[in-house]
């Protein structure tokens, strides 16, 4: 599937972008807005969200303000500010997913640090999941690694957003892995991601 066929049948599929981490492991520098060819981290992850025809959710907490500028001027963004951000990632989650008002029949739930990922790659997990029966949360899998973005159907959403207030993706998959579908990718651009220095001088 390609990512024009995503634009023309992802319309009611949004993705929930993780943008408001203290990003603690990268030191003093906030990773979203380090450069990758040019673009700050966060533009690249929404650009190619974008590019596959989601909605998109963008949920900021540290650094609202610099993070929100680095992609002002993308057109049809939604942006979620999430003041527990410094509560851990199940509380941006817990806010985007309640900012999509079950308009949509599943949400991508995207990091903002895997500048790997391409269109190709979500158009991918979009075709897989519209062939699927949706009653299950997608996971890619890549060489028996869980990777991200997962995908997760509207009825799975409401659960979660029932839940208590720690209770987030990773505690649902784990509590119920029979609601989980392991979805083999053929590359590596799912599981990785720039959470340190290191990870960033082996990028560059």
């Amino acid at each position: 599937m390609s990512a024009a066929q995503a634009r023309n049948t992802s319309t009611s599929m949004a993705a929930v972008l993780l943008a408001a981490g203290l990003s603690k492991r990268m030191g003093d520098i906030n990773k979203l807005l380090i450069e990758i060819d040019g673009k700050p981290m966060v533009r690249r992850a929404a650009e190619t969200l974008q590019a596959s025809g989601l909605a998109l959710y963008v949920v900021t907490g540290h650094e609202r303000g610099r993070v929100e500028a680095a992609l002002r001027d993308l057109e049809n963004i939604v942006f979620v500010h999430n003041p527990a951000y410094r509560d851990g990632q199940a509380s941006s989650i817990r806010a985007g997913l309640a900012a999509l008002n079950g308009e949509h029949e599943a949400a991508f739930i995207a990091l903002s640090d895997q500048p790997g990922l391409e269109a190709a790659d979500i158009a991918d997990l979009i075709g897989a999941f519209q062939d699927s029966d949706g009653s299950r949360i997608l996971m890619p899998v890549f060489d028996g690694q869980r990777g991200n973005p997962i995908v997760v159907p509207r009825a799975i959403i409401e659960t979660i957003g029932d839940g208590p207030m720690n209770f987030g993706c990773r505690k649902f998959m784990d509590a119920n892995p029979e609601r989980v579908w392991r979805y083999d990718v053929q590359n590596d651009h799912f599981t990785r991601d720039i959470d340190t220095p290191q990870a960033l001088a082996a990028l560059a």
